[in-house]
């Protein structure tokens, strides 16, 4: 079983390196975006299975990269997102575009957990027996 790709879209170059290092310990092939114009691009260029974005971005927000995208090609990627600002987490939650939203901080668990949960396609299995 190949693994799946999990695009990440957040404007914080350390919080955006940490992010994909959980992902690819857990068996996923990561693509890293640092603005919503370039996620978006990336998403139509690669077809992840899975978008982890930050809500506030610079340009394009993660609620304007999330409509743009459901007007794509990219319309059933499922949507992670992720922000500190709890009225921006709520009015995201309101939309119906994300899958699930994080607010920040977050341990690696729970953020493993809502990748998993979400992705159209998971990681393999560590184990490689299958289960």
């Amino acid at each position: 079983m190949s693994s799946g790709t999990a695009l990440i879209v957040e404007d914080n170059p350390s919080l955006r390196s940490l992010l994909a290092l959980l992902l690819e310990g857990d068996g996923w092939r990561v693509l890293e975006a640092r603005d919503g114009r370039e996620g978006l691009a990336l998403a139509q260029r690669s077809h992840p299975d899975i978008i982890v974005t930050d809500l506030r971005l610079p340009g394009l927000t993660g609620v304007s990269l999330a409509r743009a995208l459901r007007n794509g090609d990219a319309d059933s990627v499922p949507l992670v997102g992720i922000t500190s600002d709890p009225d921006g987490a709520e009015a995201a939650r309101k939309t119906g575009l994300f899958r699930e939203v994080l607010d920040k901080p977050f341990r690696p668990g729970p953020f493993l957990d809502a990748v998993r949960r979400w992705a159209t396609k998971p990681p393999p299995d560590p184990s490689g027996d299958g289960r």
